[in-house]
């Protein structure tokens, strides 16, 4: 099924669910599914395509997402 947004966007909210489920399993010291939600993240952000700023979309939010 194809997006009915952007891939770019879709993918950030994605990557923006990630931010959610890392920080409650982190909270809660179960350090490996924390890792394997961290490199899910990573790995979606780069998939995302980059503005001519060269920041990809979303990328203040992201980083604010991932914040304590």
């Amino acid at each position: 099924m194809k997006p009915s947004i952007p891939m770019d966007t879709y993918l950030h909210n994605i990557s923006l669910d990630l931010c959610v489920a890392f920080k409650y399993y982190y909270a809660r010291n179960e350090m490996q599914i924390a890792n394997e939600l961290l490199t899910a993240y990573r790995n979606i952000r780069r998939q995302i395509s980059k503005g001519i700023d060269g920041k990809r979309v979303g990328s203040r939010q992201a980083y604010e997402a991932m914040q304590p």
